[in-house]
């Protein structure tokens, strides 16, 4: 078993960023970091940030900002 030190992140997510394999279609040049051509340029931006264990920070925020939102409707 492998040990992430984030709960966010996964092995697969972490080694198909950086496998190429034939026939899968992730080697396009021009998009280095999308493990699938039609895949969100934030996603992969995401998947960048957790991989250097930054984004606990960013979805607390995240949810402070949704809670705050929430009071200010009512």
């Amino acid at each position: 078993m492998y040990k992430l030190e984030s709960d966010y992140l996964t092995f697969r997510s972490i080694v198909s960023t950086f496998s190429r394999v034939w026939g899968k279609n992730n080697h396009d040049v021009k998009k280095p970091l999308h493990n699938v051509p039609n895949q969100k340029f934030s996603e992969t931006v995401s998947n960048l940030i957790k991989l250097f264990y930054k984004y606990e920070e960013i979805a607390n925020e995240d949810k402070e900002l949704k809670t705050l939102e929430s009071k200010k409707k009512y």
